[in-house]
């Protein structure tokens, strides 16, 4: 045999660059990685500055009727989960940056608890509790179920979430789709719709959109709105505004009497406003009140579902955005 055709032993140099190649390959096919969103982009932001905060975890509950078959309720879960991309998602970092990564599969996160001795107090305090743990969004699950069993009484199913996967409108996505697949696992003849898009889509279509002029037409307007307004109220609280948020706030939840309700739908008809504008309207004289201030600023979130093929989309879509108040 020539001497150029002789068999070469590979180096632990040629080994390693081998080995890294293989796992990058391997890599490559259980997760790719995208942009985030905007959106997500500052959830990121907001829980890197206060990582121990739990202000971003939402949670739905939810009493099951009837028999129950824990294997389909957790194979339903599953499918939701091999469906939506966004149940699939966690975010490293690279260089001190996010990464948004789409994990081929995953496992859903489906956990059984016993709960059969808890009075309801104890089980929403349990709940609560629950729902006040960070999130990793760097490692993941950032979607998690839980079935706690209550004996003789209706067991109870917990879903929780961080905010940058989801928002409330996808959440009512969520349940509508688990309902058929549910029923689907356990025989019953029903038609579960394909899916209709993803949300790294919608992000490749916010990426043009902020690239192009109907958004700067859109920034200009808003900046001319709200510029000049004042950016902080003058509210006659107990403690100083600290320098930085904590989110140690307290809450405070309460009912609105069923005749109180049935008044204020009937007086948002009269006015030919929606009953959001009507409560709107009435937090904003709240605040002019307490603050003496005759304009100032309110947040609220906006759908941000703009294009109906993102209307059955499983992601975090919601927008912020400042309203002026005007109580002059």
């Amino acid at each position: 045999m020539p001497e150029s055709q002789e068999p070469t032993t590979a180096t632990p140099r040629d080994k390693r660059a081998q080995l890294a190649e293989l796992l990058r390959e391997r890599a490559s096919q259980a997760w790719r990685d995208t942009d985030l969103s905007e959106g997500q982009r500052a959830l990121w932001l907001l829980q890197r500055l206060a990582p121990d905060t739990v202000a971003y975890n939402l949670m739905a509950s939810a009493h099951i009727r009837g028999s129950l078959d824990v294997g389909a309720l957790r194979r339903a879960f599953q499918a939701l989960t091999d469906r939506h991309e966004s149940l699939r998602t966690t975010f490293p970092e690279r260089e001190g940056a996010p990464l948004c990564r789409i994990h081929s599969s995953s496992q859903v996160a489906f956990v059984e608890i016993e709960g059969s001795s808890w009075s309801e107090e104890e089980l929403r305090g349990w709940m609560e509790a629950q729902a006040d743990e960070p999130f990793d969004l760097g490692a993941g699950p950032l979607f998690k179920t839980i079935l706690i069993h209550r004996g003789s009484r209706d067991p109870v199913l917990l879903v929780l979430a961080h905010h940058i996967i989801l928002d409330f409108w996808s959440i009512d996505l969520l349940l509508e789709e688990l309902r058929l697949l549910h029923a689907r696992e356990l025989g019953i003849p029903v038609e579960v719709p394909p899916i209709a898009g993803v949300f790294s889509e919608y992000v490749q279509w916010q990426r043009g959109y902020l690239g192009g002029s109907e958004f700067q037409t859109s920034l200009d307007y808003w900046e001319g709105v709200i510029g000049d307004c004042p950016q902080i109220l003058d509210l006659p609280t107990d403690r100083p505004r600290p320098n930085v948020q904590t989110y140690r706030g307290a809450l405070h939840e309460f009912d609105l009497e069923i005749s109180l309700t049935a008044r204020l739908r009937e007086l948002a008809r009269a006015e030919g406003v929606t009953l959001y504008t009507l409560l709107l309207s009435a937090f904003e004289i709240f605040i002019h009140r307490f603050s003496g201030q005759s304009e100032f600023l309110v947040g609220t979130p906006v759908g941000g579902r703009t294009r109906a093929e993102f209307e059955t989309v499983v992601g975090d879509f919601a927008n912020p955005i400042c309203l002026r108040a005007d109580c002059s």
